[in-house]
């Protein structure tokens, strides 16, 4: 009942092995919002409704939140931005005509991703340039100029009408400002409604009979349900307690990848030993990468500022704290059916 159910539908569809097909002649009609008021409401809706999305779909969605498209349509090049190719044909027959460009992948992150992450880095970096260290400055006016330059660079970018002569700078004006508020009303939105999104999974109708908790995180079950059924019973059940579990291709040797932390994942485990009972337990995987490259910063940060190292050392160990709560005691609370 939300925005989104056609991707939904499409990706429901590929999942079960059919195909889509695309019809030249198809037409689809959009609302505009008149008004900024009514265009950020419109982009909260679409929030919510990526949130909706990414919770029956976590496979198809990055650890930024962004989509993963596997396919394109007739070609993957990207289109030259000054001539763009326009195909034709009777009664539209021909190959389609797309209004997108292709190749602004990374534009679209930094817009997406950078700009509220660039707004959060510089109410924090402004917080601690008044308090502790006052450099701290420089890295919110930064992250500030790298909003603005994405605005100016989306300003330029439009094309005003014309008829528009007399007021084509207060049109990309305008234009800059809805693209640097658009990112922040849609990731508003995706917050604001990430638990319902999970609460609101569909019910599965397999019980689960028996759980009892072993040592070092291990959970028993006691069932005459198939390890595969239960396996899906499981995730299903973590989805909808807002945990995002990737599924795998059936070649691992586990049965799904846990999100925890930038620095923590987790890896599902499943065995069967005595009929009647499986053994279930999360596997805690460190990012490798990431964590050297955390700490290869806070090491250099220690040369400029003490103060800082230590922040950044601080926020290093909560993550981890943090990915190791959700891998481990969260995981297994919900899978036991007490959160």
């Amino acid at each position: 009942t939300a925005a989104g159910d056609d991707v939904d539908v499409c990706w429901k569809v590929l999942d079960r092995g059919w195909d889509i097909g695309f019809h030249p002649a198809a037409l689809v009609w959009h609302h505009r919002r008149p008004t900024v008021k009514a265009y950020l409401r419109q982009q909260r809706g679409y929030g919510k409704a990526e949130a909706l999305v990414a919770a029956r779909h976590p496979d198809r969605y990055t650890g930024a939140g962004t989509a993963r498209w596997r396919g394109q349509i007739y070609t993957s090049t990207a289109q030259p931005i000054r001539y763009p190719r326009i195909y034709r044909g009777a009664f539209g027959g021909a190959a389609f005509q797309s209004v997108y460009r292709g190749g602004g992948h990374l534009l679209d992150l930094a817009h997406q991703v950078g700009i509220p992450v660039a707004l959060a880095g510089s109410i924090l970096a402004t917080v601690a340039g008044l308090t502790l260290w006052s450099p701290a400055l420089m890295i919110a006016a930064l992250a500030v100029m790298f909003v603005v330059g994405l605005g100016v660079h989306d300003a330029l970018s439009a094309e005003p009408p014309r008829h528009a002569d007399a007021r084509r700078a207060t049109f990309r004006m305008g234009v800059g400002m809805l693209h640097v508020l658009q990112p922040l009303a849609r990731w508003w939105g995706r917050w604001r409604h990430r638990v319902a999104a999970h609460q609101a999974m569909p019910q599965t109708t397999n019980a689960i009979a028996s759980v009892t908790k072993l040592r070092r995180g291990v959970i028993l079950f006691e069932t005459s349900m198939p390890r595969p059924n239960l396996v899906s019973e499981i995730v299903s059940r973590l989805r909808r307690g807002g945990t995002m579990v990737q599924p795998v291709t059936g070649w691992e040797d586990h049965d799904g990848r846990i999100a925890g932390s930038l620095l923590i994942g987790g890896e599902l485990l499943s065995s069967s030993h005595v009929e009647g009972f499986i053994h279930m337990r999360v596997r805690r995987r460190l990012r490798g990468t990431i964590f050297a490259a955390s700490m290869a910063t806070v090491a250099l940060l220690a040369f400029v500022s003490p103060v800082t190292a230590a922040l950044s050392a601080a926020a290093v160990g909560l993550d981890l704290g943090f990915g190791n709560y959700r891998v481990g005691p969260q995981v297994r609370r919900i899978i036991r059916g007490k959160a």
